[in-house]
């Protein structure tokens, strides 16, 4: 953890509290003399601007019962970032999860996005997205289940984003951490208008200029009682990834630093290689939404709402393995030296915290170059009616979302050889050189410059692979509401309702590989089927053996090479369906009354829901055949299904309270019990082949209990004017039955004999607490023209034990201790400007390595952003952005807990440098 840079973090949010309360101070005394009857429906705002965005954000959190905060449009389409995962971020208590430079995933308060639930308009969100990471944990595909890719919607359709903290009985249960709810513009809210953008994006780091644009159209009748609304987005990206990574970190045999042929220095670790990659990835997506919209007379309204989004994501990735740790590869000598009687090897090498930093060693070189093709489509509709009766409101609501993901994968690996030995396999070529982890990467260095590097003659194919990953995620769901109204001084409704949901869940995996120099045609064609790799790999901040001198396969050469294609089977045990069904009812009575002269607001309530679950896997014999130098693996026999069911019933009470306690400060509390069901992948009685080589698989868990959590919130508020506030929140979060994946050694499953098995299983408590303080502040007192100037300021602190049944405690994923989110903005006349920064602490991704001794985490991670707009003419605005202003880097890192690794140990390195944005947009 950069504990020097968080204290300078900590001294800039501590340095403008300070300096605000100077300014509060100030206009006090003004603001008490020109204070006006407020009006009642303050959200009725008009949001014009970055100001009047940070006022109707303040009033939604002002106004709700809830623990709640908001991120609202500024315009039509106009939402503070392009990214509604990056937007997301800057909302207290919220980080994300990047992908190729880009959010996608959010975490509130310490939970992962699993914890997450995302909706639509209230109606459940799905995602199908599919993925696959080759070097993190041996090569980790995913298929999103619970969680919500935010990606797949362009901020452009959105009017609001709501992130629910605490919960009440009438919302839906599912997310332990949150929901957030994305709400799209009405077309009775928005009149009768038309809105267009254009921009066009420069990537610094690829040197490429994408596209993209959205439009959108209401119109609304001459009475306002119809509406239709209709919106399209298209945008095109071009990214660029470099990343120098290692699979994982070794223990090193016993080393002879004295000469003697024994081991003094023992228990060290090594890293198992170094993987420099360079990625290039092209994302399409389009996105159509339309609104209708009726008022049936006075009393009655039906909504109905479609969203429809696609995106296309096409990749090129060009890798290279160096084998450093012994036994990693064949041939490769730890120390360039053959062991000793005890084992031991005998060198000298640079040791940093039980980390050998810089050592001798030979390496085997491979090269590989994979190519992906995915789509992942969402559809949602929602059919919403209400009626209003003297005391009565009865809402019902009609939601289908059905999602689907596809990834095609396609893989070729060669490697350096000194040509064929007297059976007809491939002598492996090793290389003498430094492996060193300095520089925040692991790299290699050869002790010479080797022409062989660059001769395709030298290098044989070792494997070819294709692969597919399917899923299909739908739901329908149907609730109904009736809410009766009381002539009370003390209550103000009774709300009681239903709601029925039935989800379905199915993924395929299909698999085809061919391993060594099997058909004579590759021998000969390899010199036509490679390529250079690309250059400037990280900006020239990788030392060593970079990808542009390297050979690279030509996947598509080396399959036409190859005579025939190679088949695509079903890997049966891989696949599985999950249908899953509830039924919730649940009562709660809202309170608005006065103590003394404090209005007192809020609800209790219960809500019980039944859950059952019903999954299928399968099962078919299986070997893993040796092909050259890998495991492949392959089905025989006949298909067996296996399924499993499981129900569990619960009861979730929850009260949320408000205090007026002046007409400009108030006080909250929270108490709520709520639940977040196992991952469908968790859930499946399915075997997933990691690696088949290195023997690592995972193995699901049908009799997975839900997460359940008893969360305490308590908050104050300070709103001193229409656009400023201070607000301190404190949480705790009690989550029973904590899902931790174990690591079984030497498991047999289906015959086969694994080296490393993870199964999740129940078996943890965790306890999550923390607190938020926001600060907001339009600086209105200042002269001319500095009273366009404005202040956004959050941070929020966390802390987490897990502990496991057996007493032992590990590390909580996803928890950064520290998060901070500032904006400087300027809204005056014409100009508007944003200038934000965000950051947030190391966190970890993963309890558990590949090799089963270590933990991997994120570094600390800060990133500057800058938006200015200029309205030339009425309606016709120019902007310009920057997104990653700095240029950062991402890093991850390996540490143990018996041998703490204090930054010695780096797992990768990763850039896509900034991107700029500019663009223009007309609203009349």
């Amino acid at each position: 953890m950069n504990k020097k840079f968080s204290r300078s973090v900590l001294s800039t949010v501590i340095c403008a509290a300070i300096a605000s309360s100077v300014s509060i101070s100030a206009q006090a005394a003004e603001e008490e003399a020109s204070k006006s009857k407020k009006n009642e429906d303050i959200e009725k705002i008009v949001v014009s601007g970055i100001r009047g965005s940070v006022a109707e954000s303040l009033n939604t959190k002002r106004f709700d019962d809830n623990f709640v905060d908001a991120i609202t449009a500024e315009d039509v389409g106009k939402l503070p970032d392009r990214n509604v995962a990056e937007a997301l971020q800057r909302v207290p208590g919220v980080a994300i999860q990047r992908d190729r430079g880009e959010g996608d995933f959010v975490s509130i308060r310490g939970l992962g996005p699993d914890f997450v639930r995302g909706t639509v308009n209230g109606r459940t969100l799905v995602s199908g997205t599919e993925s696959f990471d080759s070097t993190l944990n041996g090569g980790a595909a995913s298929t999103t289940g619970r969680a919500t890719n935010f990606d797949v919607l362009p901020a452009e359709v959105i009017n609001k984003l709501e992130v629910y903290k605490t919960s009440s009985a009438s919302q839906v249960e599912g997310g332990i951490g949150g929901v957030v709810n994305i709400k799209t513009a009405r077309p009775l809210q928005l009149g009768t208008t038309t809105a267009a953008t254009v921009r066009g994006q420069y990537g610094e780091f690829n040197k490429k200029t994408k596209p993209s644009f959205s439009g959108l159209h209401s119109w609304v009748n001459d009475d306002e009682t119809f509406g239709a609304m209709a919106a399209v987005s298209y945008s095109d990206r071009f990214i660029r990834e470099d990343i120098a990574n290692t699979f994982g970190y070794l223990k090193a045999p016993a080393i002879d630093t004295n000469g003697d042929k024994k081991g003094d220095l023992k228990g060290t670790f090594l890293p198992f290689s170094a993987n420099p990659e360079s990625f290039t990835e092209e994302r399409k997506r389009t996105t159509v939404n339309g609104t209708l919209q009726w008022l049936l007379g006075e009393d009655t309204q039906l909504i109905a709402d479609v969203l429809v989004s696609k995106r296309d994501i096409d990749s090129n990735q060009y890798g290279a393995i160096y084998s450093l740790a012994p036994g990693s590869h064949a041939g490769v000598k730890f120390c360039n030296t053959e062991p000793n009687a005890d084992k031991s090897v005998t060198c000298n090498p640079e040791v940093n915290s039980g980390t050998l930093t810089r050592f001798p060693t030979t390496a085997n070189i491979e090269s590989f170059t994979d190519i992906r093709s995915g789509s992942d489509k969402s559809v949602n509709f929602g059919l919403n009616f209400q009626h209003n009766t003297d005391n009565w409101l009865f809402e019902a609501d009609y939601s289908y979302a059905d999602a689907s993901g596809e990834l095609d994968f396609g893989r070729s690996v060669i490697s350096l050889v000194d040509g064929l030995d007297k059976d007809g396999k491939n002598i492996v070529r090793t290389i003498k050189g430094i492996a060193s982890t300095h520089g925040g990467a692991v790299s290699f260095t050869p002790d010479a410059k080797d022409a062989a590097f660059l001769n395709a003659a030298n290098y044989a194919v070792q494997q070819t692979e294709l692969r597919k990953r399917k899923n299909n995620d739908s739901e329908h769901a149907f609730k109904f509401d009736a809410t009766y109204s009381f002539d009370s001084d003390i209550f103000s409704e009774f709300k009681v309702g239903v709601r029925w949901r039935s989800r379905e869940k199915q993924f395929d995996v299909y698999f085809g590989q061919d391993g060594g120099r099997k058909n004579p045609a590759l021998a000969t064609s390899i010199s036509n089927s490679t390529m250079r790799g690309p250059s400037n790999f990280l900006d020239g901040d990788l030392a060593g053996l970079t990808p542009s001198q390297l050979l690279f396969p030509n996947h598509y050469a080396i399959l036409k090479a190859r005579g025939k294609d190679i088949d695509l089977a079903k890997l049966s045990i891989e696949s599985f369906v999950a249908e899953e069904e509830t039924l919730a009812g649940y009562a709660q009575l809202n309170v608005n009354t006065y103590v003394g002269d404090m209005k007192l607001s809020g609800n209790a309530g219960v809500r019980v829901v039944r859950t059952n679950t019903d999954v299928t896997g399968q099962s078919q014999k299986l070997t893993l055949e040796q092909q050259g130098s890998i495991n492949v693996p392959v089905l025989s026999g006949p298909v067996e299904d296996f399924p499993f069911s499981n129900s569990y019933t619960n009861v979730l009470p929850s009260m949320n309270v408000k205090l007026d306690i002046t007409e400009d400060l108030l006080a909250r509390f929270s108490y709520s019990k709520s639940l977040t069901r196992p991952e469908f992948e968790q859930l499946a009685p399915s075997l997933k082949i990691i690696n088949a080589t290195q023997r690592i698989a995972g193995f699901g868990n049908p009799k997975l209990k839900p997460y359940l959590a008893d969360n305490f919130d308590l908050g104050l508020e300070w709103y001193f004017n229409e656009s400023s506030a201070i607000t301190v929140a404190g949480f705790h979060k009690d989550i029973d039955d904590y899902i931790v994946g174990s690591v079984n050694k030497d498991e047999t499953i289906a015959g086969v004999k694994f080296n490393s098995v993870r199964q999740p299983d129940n078996q943890g408590n965790a306890k999550i607490k923390g607190f938020e303080i926001g600060y907001s502040q339009a600086f209105t007192f200042l002269p001319e023209p500095f009273d366009g100037l404005g202040a956004i300021v959050n941070l929020t602190k966390v802390s987490a034990d897990l502990k496991l049944n057996n007493g032992d405690k590990v590390p909580f994923p996803g928890v950064s201790d520290t998060s901070i989110n500032t904006a400087l903005y300027y809204d005056k006349d014409a100009l508007q400007a944003r200038l934000a920064y965000s950051w947030r602490d190391d966190f970890l991704i993963d309890p558990t390595d590949v090799f089963g001794a270590s933990q991997l985490y994120a570094n600390a991670y800060g990133q500057f952003d800058l938006s200015v707009s200029y309205e030339f003419a009425d309606g016709l605005t120019g902007f310009f952005e920057v997104v990653n202003l700095t240029d950062e880097q991402e890093k991850r890192y390996v540490t143990a807990v018996d041998s703490p690794a204090n930054g010695t140990r780096p797992l990768s390195l990763g850039q896509t440098g900034r991107k700029i944005n500019l663009g223009v947009s007309y609203k009349f």
